[in-house]
């Protein structure tokens, strides 16, 4: 039981003397009731001391004596009558300021013995509360091992408090929801104060927030909201979400290490994929770049947690997922509200790419184009386009599978290639000059710090060998896509 419990019950009209700091947060061990003047040997620590004061004559130094052998014992505060003398003498409440001791005075008509019996039964009632805690942990702990998902589990704790919970994540995903509905406004004024906020409970959006386990990373960091504002959240409803906290966090723990393996699994396949394996079958890609993939894929996996058979992995730095069946746009919208939520606290901008819907074989080149659509990222936190605005014929040959690629560029550039890696006279380096600035000599001999000569000598030679005459447009077109596509 708590000092604050006691004087603060209007039953005993007990008025705080001396406060040494946080008097009412006190946990006190036993109640002790005596005159002893002198009443260390009688204490073990941790009590409550109750004196009517009929040792003391009046004398200041007996104040001193008594409270200062209350301290040696180890008590916790002193409970004085005031039937003795009227009042507590000043000399006692200053003795007790002194030693740091919390008192307290007992009206006349106030009984130690009811004193004593409130202590007891809260001590009852808190054994009960242990108890019944105890009981629920267990019955928490047997469903958990039976496999039972998180939200048959947090069942069972509304129904034992009346109160509804979701259990999300920082991003607003919704992991467990019972008895309680949420609006994607509500989610973001949710997120928005979670990442803002270090004092928990918080009051926001109607409810109650807190953590769930360590908030280290803040993109990753879970939280449960409660349908109810604190102050009407009791003391046995916050026991037995603190055990459902706990629970969670074990199930998270577990996640991690099943986590991992998927991971390692999705890398793989996604990096089949890039090379032009179909096996993950016809689908859309999504290619989700920013600073650090490894948050960023947790983030991307958990927005498109509806759709089923998501495949997702990194490669080189990029977040790439497949996506079966023709349901991406809406996804989409949907991861990119998601990645918006936490994009404060993601380190960098956040581009998001999509493709079109491609075949199995096209797969490779999905992959190209979500990553084109990457690049056209603006300034936006979290900016997202499609395929679709591609427009290039850089795009164009995204599609196009990776052996007529492969076999366009050598058809077109092979042979200066092949001179290149006898000779190292970088004929190509020239060409890719040559032809973005227009096929300008003196600009391109400027660019490589070259005599305009060496450049007339570079390109005519790369002519020669490709066999294509760069004074005509069409030429000019062929060597351009092929050097695009190298």
């Amino acid at each position: 039981m708590r000092l604050g419990q006691l004087i603060d019950d209007p039953e005993f009209r007990l008025r705080l003397l001396v406060d040494p700091g946080d008097a009412r947060a006190i946990e006190l061990g036993r109640v002790f009731t005596t005159d002893q003047p002198v009443p260390e040997r009688y204490l073990s620590g941790g009590e409550l001391v109750l004196t009517g004061l009929l040792f003391h004559s009046g004398d200041a130094a007996e104040s001193v004596r008594f409270v200062d052998s209350a301290a040696a014992g180890g008590a916790v505060a002193i409970g004085a009558g005031m039937d003795h003398f009227g009042a507590v003498p000043d000399h006692f409440v200053d003795a007790c300021a002194r030693a740091g001791m919390a008192l307290f005075a007992v009206p006349a008509d106030v009984s130690f013995g009811d004193l004593t019996q409130a202590f007891i039964h809260a001590a009852q009632r808190q054994a009960e509360q242990v108890h019944a805690a105890l009981d629920r942990s267990r019955k928490l702990l047997a469903a958990l091992a039976e496999g039972r998902a998180l939200d048959e589990i947090a069942a069972s704790v509304v129904a034992a408090t009346g109160i509804g919970c979701q259990l999300i994540t920082a991003a607003g995903k919704r992991v467990a929801a019972v008895g309680l509905a949420t609006t994607d406004n509500q989610l973001d004024e949710i997120a928005a104060a979670a990442r803002t906020t270090r004092s928990f409970p918080l009051a926001v959006a109607g409810g109650t927030l807190v953590p769930v386990g360590s908030r280290r990373n803040l993109a990753s960091a879970w939280y449960l909201f409660l349908g109810a504002v604190p102050a009407a959240i009791g003391r046995d409803a916050w026991d037995a979400y603190d055990e459902f906290i706990a629970i969670t966090t074990l199930v998270r723990a577990r996640e991690s290490d099943v986590a991992r393996l998927v991971d390692a699994d999705g890398d793989a396949a996604v990096a089949a994929m890039v090379g032009g394996d179909g096996a993950l079958g016809p689908g859309s890609v999504v290619v989700v770049r920013g600073r650090d993939p490894r948050v960023l894929r947790g983030l991307v996996r958990d927005g498109l947690v509806s759709l089923a058979r998501v495949t997702v992995g990194v490669d080189t730095g990029d977040v790439i997922a497949h996506v079966p069946g023709g349901a991406v746009a809406a996804a989409c919208a949907e991861l990119r509200r998601h990645l918006e939520r936490v994009a404060p606290i993601v380190d960098g901008r956040i581009r998001i790419g999509v493709s079109d819907p491609s075949p199995a074989e096209g797969v490779g080149g999905a992959v190209r184009a979500a990553r084109l659509a990457a690049d056209l990222g603006d300034g936006d936190s979290v900016s997202m386009h499609t395929a679709a605005e591609l427009s290039s014929a850089r795009a164009l040959f995204a599609y196009v599978p990776d052996r007529v690629r492969e076999d366009f560029v050598a058809r077109v550039l092979g042979p200066v290639i092949e001179h290149d890696q006898r000779s190292g006279a970088e004929l190509v380096a020239t060409l890719r000059v040559f032809l973005a600035t227009g096929g300008s000599w003196v600009r391109t001999a400027d660019e490589l710090h070259l005599h305009p000569n060496s450049v007339r000598y570079r390109i005519g030679k790369a002519a020669e060998l490709s066999g294509r005459d760069l004074a005509d447009n069409r030429a000019r077109v062929d060597v351009s896509l092929a050097l695009e596509l190298l």
